[in-house]
């Protein structure tokens, strides 16, 4: 077997892993529980996206979490402005 194929056994395990742990966790916490939530869907959307983004260099992850941020800080300002804030 080769190196290249093992390391793709490993990404593959760990993100399988990350998902089910994650969608074990969205299960079993409660209804008022949505920024727990929240915080689990973000942060397996962000271990999905880092192993995607590992394999093709530190540059792209870091260029991706940028523009979540700015998405993010514009959606917040775009329900501020409709909460008339």
């Amino acid at each position: 077997m080769s190196d290249d194929s093992i390391q793709k056994k490993v990404f593959l395990g760990i993100l399988v892993g990350v998902g089910v742990g994650f969608a074990t966790a969205l299960l079993l916490a409660p209804q008022q529980r949505t920024r727990l939530r929240t915080a689990l869907l973000e942060g397996a959307r962000d271990a999905a996206e880092r192993v995607t983004c590992l394999a093709r260099g530190t540059d792209v992850w870091h260029q991706r979490k940028t523009e979540r941020q700015a998405r993010t800080l514009v959606d917040r300002i775009e329900r501020m402005r409709s909460a008339g804030l």
